[in-house]
C-alpha cells in the first residue's frame, strides 16, 4: 500500500475534505480509510452480490426493450438507473423500481446527494 498513498488530484488544502474521495485522502488518513473500506469490496462479499446484480441487470434489459422504439437512449440516464437498483438493493436491502417511468424517490435523492 505505500506505493498508492499519494494520487495527486488535488493539492492539500487545510479544511477541504472528500471532493474526490479515497482519491484525494493522503498519508495516514488514506491508510485508515482504506482498512474502513476493503472489507465493503472483498471479493467474498462481491460474489455474495452477483445475483442482485444480475436481477437488476435482466431489468435493463426489459428496460431497454422498452425504449426500442425511441431513436435514442441516453446511455447517462440508464446506468444512472441500474446503478440506483444496485445501490438501494445491496446497499439498503430495499425493492426499489428504478427502471419505472416516473423517477422514484430513491432517485430523486441518490441525485441530490451525488448531484447526477
Amino acid at each position: 500500500f505505500d506505493h498508492f498513498v499519494t494520487f495527486g488530484f488535488s493539492p492539500e488544502i487545510e479544511g477541504k475534505k472528500n471532493e474526490f474521495g479515497l482519491a484525494e485522502l493522503t498519508g495516514e488518513t488514506w491508510r485508515k480509510m482504506k482498512k474502513q473500506l476493503t472489507p465493503s469490496f472483498s471479493v467474498p462479499r462481491l460474489k455474495k452480490n452477483i445475483s442482485t446484480m444480475n436481477e437488476m441487470s435482466e431489468k435493463l434489459v426489459g428496460y431497454l426493450h422498452s425504449q426500442e422504439k425511441k431513436e435514442y437512449v441516453e446511455v447517462l440516464e440508464f446506468s444512472k438507473k441500474y446503478y440506483c437498483s444496485c445501490l438501494a438493493a445491496i446497499g439498503f436491502g430495499l425493492n426499489i423500481d428504478c427502471f419505472g417511468e416516473k423517477q422514484s424517490q430513491f432517485e430523486k435523492n441518490a441525485g441530490q446527494v451525488f448531484n447526477i
